[in-house]
């Protein structure tokens, strides 16, 4: 079952290229900070901060921006064959946006989410086996039906924290573990990696039992090795804008390819 168009203007695409656009922009920004914590959660809080202060410049710029809503860390959205029972609405993905679809035809697609799951990637530490776990707690939670992430949508994206070890080695441990739990392999969507920057991945579409039974995950992989990652866990997010130069460097790269 497709999803129903947004609207004449509106489309998934459309949306998708809004939200990525922040995020993309949001992780860059992330990468010029000097000093960030090493802990997933107040990771993404970084990136949430960020995130808000991409799409609030988008929106008062000619260039403008829809107005979705940035959800961080909270449950996945009721669909309609949901029941109160449901597992899936008590799992939480890293950040969902949410769009109102005022012209819907049916009011229960009237709240459209759009998804974002987060991991770090990178050496073991003990028992946290970060480039097992993308696959495991990342990709794996776009096909179980008890976790449900992206249901009702045509795509999805993930971010890797990439923290440390060589990126195509960290390729490598992630497309093994993947191919071990029968979900495809990604390979990067450009010629290389790109340093202190991001790094668009592509994967085949994902099979599941829900609705899409087909979903397209997108995978930004941001490097951070060079970042002093020693930041404790509950300070004060930073979301001051980049230095003028940093700023500069940033509207002269060239926005990620975001979409087929």
């Amino acid at each position: 079952m497709d999803r129903p168009r947004l609207s004449a203007a509106i489309t998934w695409p459309r949306y998708e290229r809004a939200v990525l656009a922040v995020f993309n922009q949001a992780l860059r920004r992330l990468a010029l900070l000097e000093r960030l914590p090493v802990a997933e959660e107040p990771l993404n809080l970084e990136l949430f901060w960020l995130a808000m202060q991409v799409h609030q410049e988008l929106l008062n710029s000619a260039e403008g921006s829809y107005p979705f809503i940035i959800d961080p860390d909270s449950t996945n959205q009721p669909e309609p064959d949901d029941s109160a029972r449901s597992k899936r609405l008590k799992k939480r993905p890293d950040f969902k946006c949410i769009l109102k679809n005022e012209q819907a035809s049916d009011f229960r697609y009237s709240q459209v989410t759009y998804y974002l799951e987060c991991k770090r990637l990178g050496a073991n530490d003990g028992e946290l086996l970060f480039n097992e776990f993308y696959s495991e707690h990342g990709i794996h939670r776009f096909v179980h039906i008890e976790w449900g992430y992206g249901k009702g949508c045509a795509s999805a994206s993930m971010v890797g924290y990439l923290q440390n070890m060589e990126p195509e080695t960290i390729l490598s441990e992630v497309n093994a573990h993947a191919t071990a739990r029968k979900l495809p392999s990604l390979r990067r969507a450009v010629a290389s990696w790109m340093p202190r920057d991001v790094t668009e991945l592509s994967q085949p579409p994902l099979l599941r039992s829900f609705e899409p039974t087909q979903i397209q995950l997108n995978h930004f992989w941001i490097d951070l090795r060079h970042c002093r990652l020693d930041l404790p866990s509950d300070h004060r997010a930073q979301s001051a804008a980049p230095p003028k130069t940093a700023a500069k460097q940033l509207r002269s790269k060239r926005p990620v390819n975001c979409t087929p």
